[in-house]
């Protein structure tokens, strides 16, 4: 019976170690499985700020009221797209890029520059 158990033990460890490998291994500039990890779980909490933050930010080319739609149109793209990229890095923490985040914004930051009008 020792023996039996002993034998369905050795597995699990093996494997229990060779998925914890890859959390504790320093890659480039910091960059590893946990530091993906809290970015996108940061992306995922913080991607509804996107909407207050791009409605009290609108261009100062736009009237108030056509500030306010734009505003919100932009944040709520900008949620989304923080939103799916958070889902998938958290989702994806173990696969190797962990130095090339997928929403390389700050929060309340376009990720495309726009063309300012000549």
């Amino acid at each position: 019976m020792r023996c039996l158990r002993r034998r369905s033990f050795v597995p699990a460890v093996v494997v229990l170690i060779s998925l914890s490998v890859p959390l504790f291994t320093a890659h480039a500039r910091g960059a590893n499985p946990l530091h993906k990890l809290w970015r996108g779980v940061r992306n995922v909490v913080t991607a509804p700020l996107e909407v207050p933050l791009a409605v009290g930010n609108p261009p100062e080319r736009l009237e108030p009221v056509s500030g306010v739609g734009y505003g919100f149109l932009s944040g709520f793209s900008r949620f989304l797209v923080r939103e799916v990229a958070g889902i998938i890095e958290t989702a994806t923490f173990l696969i190797p890029a962990y130095d090339k985040p997928m929403y390389p914004a700050g929060l309340g930051e376009p990720v495309l520059i726009e063309n300012p009008e000549d």
